[in-house]
């Protein structure tokens, strides 16, 4: 009887342990990030622009991620970034091979970097002369995707 009283009280005193550690120091959890409010087609809304990929970096093609950043006084910024892991892109020239598209009008880049090696980023600029709503970028020439169609909406 001793012994079941001894084991008894082991018990209850473990349990009371775990009890006051439990409320000095609560365990935490993770609260998950509240997903972002969709915004709708205001002011903050109209220059965020989702980044676009084609290609990859297989044998033979190019991954191209184009990010636009918004609209400024009319003109459009760009972000690029080309990666490769078999093709040089220097013989690639954005200004040549680039063209901003909405409705019925086609402009080329105003600037644009130099691609080289495997490996360039930069930003390619269109003096759009207004704020977009919807637009395409067609990059061509550049493995293995001859004609790449950038769109956002």
């Amino acid at each position: 009887m001793d012994k079941k009283i001894f084991l008894l009280c082991i018990a209850l005193a473990l349990i009371a342990a775990a009890i006051v550690i439990f409320a000095v120091f609560p365990v935490q959890q993770e609260i998950p990030a509240k997903p972002p409010v969709a915004e709708s087609r205001g002011a903050a809304a109209k220059n965020t622009f989702m980044a676009v990929q084609s290609g990859s970096t297989a044998t033979g093609d190019v991954l191209i991620e184009l990010a636009p950043s918004g609209f400024s006084g009319g003109t459009l910024r760009v972000g690029i970034a080309a990666n490769t892991h078999s093709v040089d892109l220097s013989p690639f020239d954005l200004m040549k091979i680039t063209t901003l598209v909405y409705g019925s009008i086609s402009i080329k880049p105003a600037s644009a970097p130099q691609l080289s090696g495997h490996h360039s980023s930069g930003e390619i600029v269109f003096n759009a002369g207004k704020e977009l709503n919807s637009f395409k970028i067609i990059i061509t020439g550049i493995p293995a995707v001859d004609e790449r169609v950038f769109e956002w909406k």
